[in-house]
C-alpha cells in the first residue's frame, strides 16, 4: 500500500513538472520593430492631427476560421514628417514597440513618401481622390476608413473608391464605394 502511495506520488509530480517545462512564446503585443518586413507595407494616411497620423494598411488579415472576419492594421504614429498629406501612401520603419491599442500607438523612425498615382488621362491623383472620398457622405459613419480599391475609368473620367470601416467588429466588414469626377 504504501509502495503504492509513494508511485502514485512520484508519477503526479513527474506530471506536474512536464506543466512548468513549455517554451516562453513571445508574446504578440510588441510588434514592428527595426527591420521588420512590415516596414514593406504600403500604409495610407487616412487622418491627420498636430503630433500624429492615422495610417492604415489596406490588405485584410483573416481573423476567423470561417473567413469571415478581416482585420485591417491601423497605426497613429507620431514623429512623422508635417509635408505628409491625408491620402498619400507611406513606407514606415517604426521605432521601438508598438502599443497593442486598436489602432495602434507608435512612433516613426523613418517614414517615405511615396509618389502619386496619376493615370495618364486624369486630372485628379489617388490621393486626391482618397481624400475626397474620406469626406464624402458615404464616409460619413466610417471610424477608420479603409480604402480596398481605386480605379480610374478613362471613358467616363470617373474615379471609383471603394473602402471599408477599419473598427473592430465580429462581423464582415459591408464594402461601400463612392464615385468622383475627374475635374
Amino acid at each position: 500500500m504504501k509502495l503504492r502511495f509513494i508511485l502514485l506520488i512520484f508519477v503526479m509530480l513527474f506530471t506536474l513538472t512536464g506543466c512548468f517545462n513549455k517554451p516562453a512564446v513571445p508574446p504578440k503585443e510588441t510588434v514592428k520593430k527595426g527591420n521588420d518586413p512590415s516596414e514593406n507595407i504600403e500604409w495610407y494616411v487616412i487622418k491627420r492631427e498636430p503630433q500624429r497620423v492615422l495610417v492604415v494598411n489596406p490588405i485584410p488579415e483573416d481573423l476567423g476560421s470561417s473567413g469571415n472576419r478581416e482585420f485591417y492594421d491601423a497605426v497613429w504614429v507620431s514623429n512623422f514628417p508635417d509635408d505628409a498629406q491625408v491620402g498619400q501612401k507611406v513606407k514606415i520603419l517604426f521605432k521601438g514597440e508598438m502599443a497593442t491599442s486598436y489602432p495602434g500607438l507608435s512612433g516613426a523612425k523613418k517614414v517615405t513618401v511615396l509618389p502619386s498615382i496619376k493615370p495618364d488621362k486624369a486630372k485628379l491623383s489617388e490621393e486626391q481622390v482618397i481624400r475626397e472620398a474620406i469626406d464624402s457622405k458615404e464616409a460619413a459613419e466610417i471610424k477608420i476608413f479603409v480604402p480596398t480599391d481605386i480605379k480610374f475609368d478613362d471613358k467616363s473620367h470617373l474615379w471609383t473608391v471603394r473602402f471599408k470601416d477599419g473598427a473592430l467588429t465580429d462581423t464582415q466588414k459591408e464594402e461601400k464605394s463612392h464615385q468622383i469626377p475627374d475635374k
